[in-house]
């Protein structure tokens, strides 16, 4: 991490609130720092059309070598208005077949959000360990218990991915990131 990045998430971290949710979103726009996993953010707009910053949506590409390759995956995190005192709840709303997924509600069984969750993480790093439980499912804390650790698992999962996650093309994030002019 440059020094520049390590000073933005010292401000960051020091902040509470919206001032604090603002500046995580500028962050991950700004850093693309979603963009190895294919993924992005927004803020939900409330009812007046105004940027409600305790409502965020994001979105990812499911990583390679697993069931959920080439889906495109939604979340939606709403934020306690004592965030980040107060954890974030995390929820998909692409249907997802993953043992750590209530396969109804879409709600995700993460310790790193629902145990271990302290001030100074924040919800790009939320969103990174939500991308990496689908290369390393838990599969004893199960919110789907019909989720079981076999061959069954993996195809119903690739069912789900084929039937409800958008099917993006083959791109190699990396490689096509490396290759950016930023000038």
């Amino acid at each position: 991490m440059s020094n520049e990045e390590s000073e933005d998430i010292k401000e960051i971290l020091s902040k509470k609130g919206v001032e604090r949710l603002e500046l995580e979103y500028k962050y991950i726009k700004k850093k693309r720092s979603l963009n190895k996993i294919g993924g992005s953010v927004g803020i939900i707009m409330d009812k007046n059309n105004i940027r409600d910053y305790y409502h965020w949506k994001a979105c990812f590409i499911g990583p390679k070598e697993t069931p959920y390759a080439k889906g495109l995956y939604f979340l939606e995190f709403k934020l306690h208005k004592d965030y980040p005192n107060k954890r974030p709840l995390a929820r998909f709303k692409t249907k997802v077949w993953h043992p750590n997924v209530n396969k109804d509600t879409g709600i995700i069984c993460l310790d790193y959000i629902k145990d271990k969750w302290t001030p100074d993480n924040t919800l790009r790093d939320a969103i990174l360990r939500i991308f990496y439980l689908l290369t390393q499912p838990n599969f004893n804390s199960r919110l789907n218990t019909d989720a079981s650790n076999d061959e069954e698992f993996k195809k119903k999962a690739e069912e789900y991915r084929a039937k409800y996650a958008y099917q993006s093309q083959e791109y190699d994030w990396m490689e096509n990131y490396d290759n950016w002019d930023w000038n």
